[in-house]
C-alpha cells in the first residue's frame, strides 16, 4: 500500500491530503486506490445501509394517524398510542432495513394494531381513521409474514 503511495507521487497540494488520509486508521481505507483521501466523506458503497421505505412509510402513517387524532377530536389517548406504535413501527424499519429477516418488533406491532383498530372499525363504523389502520397494518402482517419466508 505504501509502494502505491509512492508512485503516485502527488503534487504538492494532494501531498496534505495524502498524508491526512495516510493518519486515518486502517479500518476507514480502500487499500490500493487513490480514494483514500476522500474518507471523511464516504461513498455510499462504504457505509450503505438499504432503506426498508415501505416500513418508514408505514411507521410515519401510524404517528401521523395519532396526531390528526388529537388535533381533530382533542384524544391524548390517540396521540399517546400514535407515538408509541409510530416508533415502534420505525424501530422495526430500522431493524427491517438492517436484517431483512428480523420482523418481529414489526410484525408484533402491526398485528396489534391489526386486531385493536380493526376491533374499534367494526364497533365505530368509520373508515377514517380506524379502518384505513386496520386496514393499512393487515397489508403490513401479510407483507412481513412474506418477508420472512
Amino acid at each position: 500500500r505504501d509502494r502505491d503511495r509512492e508512485q503516485l507521487r502527488p503534487g504538492p497540494p494532494a501531498a496534505a491530503a495524502a498524508a491526512a488520509a495516510a493518519a486515518l486508521p486502517d479500518t476507514f481505507s480502500k487499500p490500493g486506490t487513490e480514494a483514500e483521501i476522500f474518507l471523511l466523506f464516504p461513498t455510499p458503497k462504504t457505509f450503505s445501509m438499504p432503506v426498508d421505505w415501505i416500513s418508514c412509510s408505514y411507521a410515519a402513517v401510524v404517528t401521523v394517524s395519532g396526531i390528526l387524532g388529537y388535533t381533530r377530536r382533542g384524544s391524548v389517548m390517540s396521540l399517546i398510542t400514535g407515538v408509541i406504535f409510530g416508533s415502534l413501527a420505525g424501530y422495526g424499519a430500522y431493524q427491517i432495513s438492517n436484517d431483512r429477516h428480523n420482523v418481529k418488533i414489526s410484525l408484533i406491532t402491526a398485528g396489534i394494531l391489526t386486531v385493536a383498530m380493526g376491533m374499534r372499525y367494526r364497533k365505530s363504523g368509520r373508515l377514517i381513521p380506524a379502518g384505513l389502520v386496520a386496514g393499512i397494518s393487515l397489508i403490513m402482517v401479510l407483507r412481513l409474514i412474506i418477508m420472512m419466508v
